[in-house]
């Protein structure tokens, strides 16, 4: 018969707690009896020593040696007597018997006694207080240390028959329990095999029975089960099979994933139409990061990061198609939490004709709003082109005139006329440059030529230029550096950005101020210069305007000018690594803000990778 795990379990735990419980009761009953015979031997030894004391008084204390050696004769005759010597009060032998030791040592303790089998004891012989002497004696143990053995090994004895017995009737009650068990065992295998009509002998109506009755009622019962299981299951397979074809005819991606880490558990055969792939490489591992395109992963990252975030309820990001193709995507999500664990399911939308058609609709409108900004350009450049030339060709007649019929002419009014000249000769030198440097930096043939200058002679130099401009319109113009670095850039093109801001506040401010401001702490790699005015401020709506070609606000289209010199500075400020920022409350100024790095790079020209075409050979072999 095969006994299970369970019955030598039980038979080795009563096995164990028998012996540890009779050996306990066996220790301790002989510990019991060592330390009643120890006291008994004891007690008996004092009792003997004080009665041959007492019989001792009489001898001593006239000096009967045949009395004394009489008494000691008589009380070594004891079996478990070895010796016994008497003393008088100064400590001389008077008497002995037995087998003297040469060394006396006093036992006090029954224990003491066990290393050289004698317990050995003295005892003083007095009479009414007085000392007459001392007796000493020497007491076998061996008759009791028998005792203990016998004691011990009978103890033994009947605590080894009765852990035998219990091991025979433990044996004959797990026979009786692996039979019963082994129906059971059965009756749950055929259950486990699904034989539930299987019905376990029901032999005695004990608690075994009632298990086995329970499990031939829970065969009946998982049996009705299992039909209606089995017509269940198959009603849900043609439900799936149904859902699942409504799933691949629908026109978009359908799928659920996983996060942390992200990975496709589920997605429809449409997924197959969209970029090439197989549903195999829609589900391995990191598949979103490897097709989307490189532009985009960064907003991908944040997605796998936040899935929660509103902004990833409906979002559009680029991938590539297996055959390298750029692929527009719209992505609505819906996220659920299960026991912290965070499942993203939702749809993905090809949207590029939508993106294409968009574009195409907003180049569109970029092109009529140029095509307006132009044409209102050209009108003012015709206006701002013609004053200074009218104003050329007009001194210059005038002086060819005075040259012709007035031989003596006034030095100093041809010297104002040709100040005149001058001044708009440069004028219109200077609307030239600015479009002609324009058309450089948009056809990306712009070059800089960067050296090294302390940046306060360029700020000197703008204030220079600027005062006579501040004072045109009645300011008062102010410079404040505490520290200025000595920098690596274009001189020229940074004296032209700072000195265009300066002229912009002096032109639209008036009985106002411009401060100019310096912000640099030494080690940073960049600073920032501050063009502060209190003039007439730019409107919320417009300050996305001013740095546009073309683009004038309406409060300033009453003053000269064509609308491209903070654009070309904000251009120019780019190039060198650097931006300008504005911040204005209409009405009472505007501060323009240079950022430029101290050390300026070589502006090197950049243009968009084409996208590399992936593979399932590739994608399968980790070469992304």
């Amino acid at each position: 018969m095969k006994w299970s795990g369970l019955i030598r379990k039980l038979l080795t735990g009563i096995l164990v707690i028998e012996v540890m419980m009779l050996s306990v009761l066996v220790y301790n009953s002989v510990r019991l009896l060592n330390t009643t015979h120890a006291e008994l031997f004891e007690r008996t030894v004092k009792e003997e020593v004080t009665l041959l004391s007492s019989l001792l008084v009489g001898g001593l204390s006239v000096r009967d040696l045949a009395l004394i050696n009489e008494n000691l004769q008589m009380f070594s005759r004891q079996a478990n007597v070895k010796y016994a010597v008497v003393t008088d009060r100064n400590n001389r032998v008077v008497a002995k018997v037995g087998e003297v030791p040469d060394t006396f040592t006093l036992d006090t303790k029954f224990r003491q006694a066990e290393t050289d089998n004698i317990f050995d004891t003295e005892h003083k012989i007095t009479f009414e207080g007085i000392p007459f002497g001392t007796i000493r004696a020497g007491f076998s143990i061996e008759e009791i240390k028998a005792l203990s053995t016998t004691a011990k090994l009978q103890n033994t004895t009947i605590a080894s028959i009765e852990i035998a017995l219990t091991i025979l009737a433990t044996i004959f009650v797990a026979i009786y329990l692996v039979k019963r068990i082994t129906s059971l065992q059965a009756g749950a295998r055929a259950l486990q095999a699904g034989h539930y009509s299987y019905q376990i002998p029901v032999t005695e109506k004990d608690e075994l029975g009632e298990l086995a009755d329970a499990f031939n009622k829970l065969g009946l019962s998982l049996e009705k089960s299992n039909k209606e299981v089995l017509e269940k299951q198959d009603e849900i397979e043609k439900e799936a099979a149904r859902f699942s074809d409504l799933l691949n005819s629908v026109n978009a991606v359908i799928f659920e994933a996983t996060i942390n880490p992200f990975q496709i558990r589920f997605i429809n055969k449409e997924a197959e139409s969209l970029l090439g792939y197989s549903l195999s490489d829609w589900q391995s591992d990191n598949f979103l990061k490897i097709i989307t395109h490189k532009n985009d992963t960064a907003l991908i990252e944040r997605f796998l990061r936040n899935p929660d975030n509103d902004e990833f309820h409906s979002f559009e990001y680029r991938v590539h198609d297996k055959d390298g193709q750029q692929i527009c995507l719209r992505q609505i999500t819906n996220i659920e939490t299960k026991n912290n664990n965070k499942t993203v399911s939702g749809i993905l939308l090809d949207i590029t004709q939508e993106k294409k058609n968009a574009d195409v609709e907003r180049a569109r409108d970029i092109a009529i709003a140029e095509n307006r900004a132009k044409n209102k350009f050209l009108a003012s450049m015709s206006h701002e082109l013609r004053t200074p030339l009218n104003a050329i060709i007009g001194y210059a007649e005038l002086l060819a005139e005075m040259n012709k019929y007035d031989e003596q002419l006034d030095r100093e009014f041809v010297a104002d006329d040709v100040d005149k000249i001058t001044r708009s000769a440069k004028h219109l030198l200077t609307l030239i440059n600015e479009i002609l440097d324009i058309s450089k930096i948009n056809a990306g043939k712009f070059n800089i030529n960067i050296h090294q200058f302390d940046l306060s002679e360029v700020l000197n130099d703008v204030v220079d230029v600027s005062l006579p401009l501040a004072e045109k319109n009645k300011n008062i113009i102010t410079m404040t550096i505490d520290n200025t670095p000595v920098v690596e850039a274009d001189r020229q093109r940074l004296y032209q950005i700072i000195l265009n801001l300066c002229a912009n506040a002096c032109k639209f401010t008036e009985n106002g101020r411009i401060d100019l401001t310096v912000d640099y702490e030494p080690g940073e790699k960049s600073y920032m210069i501050h063009v502060i005015d209190t003039g007439i401020g730019i409107k919320p709506g417009d300050i996305d305007k001013v740095f546009k070609e073309f683009e004038r606000t309406e409060d300033v289209e009453e003053k000269e000018g064509t609308g491209l010199g903070l654009c070309l500075s904000q251009k120019l400020c780019k190039i060198m690594g650097g931006e300008i920022t504005v911040s204005s409350k209409y009405g009472s100024g505007s501060t323009f803000t240079v950022t430029m790095p101290v050390q300026v790079k070589p502006a090197t020209q950049q243009t968009e990778n084409q996208p590399e075409q992936i593979n399932s050979a590739k994608l399968a072999s980790g070469q992304y």
